[in-house]
């Protein structure tokens, strides 16, 4: 994200920081609940319901902004709960990606599972590879192509899917793919300059 965007998004985090922190949720409560309206988009992309899928995944991305929001302005953020946000993703991350062998994208150069496979990699990967061990505590590099960026390009495949050509979507599969295995190589490559000998 540019700087400009930072500052945006931080000031309408705190926006719905302090709005949902009035609900008796905890934020780690908040991160489970995230999980539900994913599978339910699942099974709606299973269905064909592609549309509906993609209003459950838009749901699923606000709730993810919530818990973290929640956090923040009540002063509880924590490891454990970094833990479970992350967790969380990875699990809406494979949901949406599942979703994809449903909505008919055509081959690109190679067939669609073939780049599925690349993105799953390649969402797992980004994640874990940005950690490293420093005075046994765990701490976290983030890297250029973050959860935030993933879920804009996938809500476009589907959105592309349901009213344009499905190859621009396959395409856009593609890049997420190809983004996702960068970063994840970006993370390899702080790690080996951050982890002295």
């Amino acid at each position: 994200m540019t700087q400009y965007n930072k500052k945006y998004f931080s000031s309408f985090s705190v926006k719905v920081g302090m709005a949902f922190s009035k609900i008796p949720l905890s934020p780690n409560q908040w991160t489970s609940i995230s999980i539900v309206p994913a599978i339910l988009g699942f099974i709606s992309a299973f269905y064909g319901n592609i549309f509906i899928a993609v209003i459950l995944f838009a749901i699923t991305a606000f709730i993810d902004i919530i818990d973290g929001s929640v956090a923040r302005v009540i002063g509880r953020v924590t490891t454990k709960g970094a833990y479970i946000s992350m967790i969380a993703e990875r699990y809406v991350e494979i949901l949406m990606i599942l979703s994809v062998l449903f909505i008919g994208l055509p081959n690109l150069y190679f067939p669609l599972n073939y780049w599925l496979i690349v993105l799953v990699f390649g969402s797992v990967m980004s994640t874990y590879v940005n950690f490293i061990h420093s005075e046994d505590k765990l701490k976290k590099k983030e890297g250029f192509f973050i959860h935030a960026e993933w879920l804009i390009l996938m809500f476009i495949v589907f959105i592309i899917s349901v009213f344009s050509d499905k190859l621009y979507a396959t395409y856009i599969i593609a890049l997420i793919a190809l983004l996702s295995n960068l970063s994840a190589l970006h993370g390899i490559y702080y790690t080996y300059k951050s982890t002295r000998e």
